[in-house]
């Protein structure tokens, strides 16, 4: 058996905490550069996998920009805004919180 079944290491927030610990991943800022690069990041995976048909992008996907949208049924749920809004209300990279715990910044 493998010990770390379902573990995970977190990217280092910043390249020099990335440094001190020894880890060669790049760290979220230097993935990222800011909390809108990760909102990006994440809009641009969600278009790749609904366009791809992976992911449901409907009408409201379509209001917040997905590029590939169409009809939903009844019922069935819009994944890309669920996705793309989990990102938003992160705090990935976020540099003011407000008190629903959500990010704050100004380029969201």
């Amino acid at each position: 058996m493998c010990d770390y079944v379902g573990g995970m290491v977190p990217f280092a927030k910043t390249k020099a905490r990335r440094l001190v610990t020894g880890d060669p991943r790049l760290s979220l800022e230097e993935r990222y550069g800011t909390h809108g690069g990760y909102v990006t990041a994440v809009k641009n995976a969600a278009d790749n996998a609904a366009c791809k048909d992976y992911l449901n992008a409907g009408t409201l996907a379509g209001k917040m920009g997905a590029k590939c949208t169409k009809e939903l049924a009844p019922g069935v749920a819009d994944d890309w805004v669920q996705v793309v809004q989990q990102a938003i209300d992160s705090n990935v990279l976020c540099v003011t919180l407000g008190t629903d715990g959500k990010c704050k910044d100004p380029a969201n």
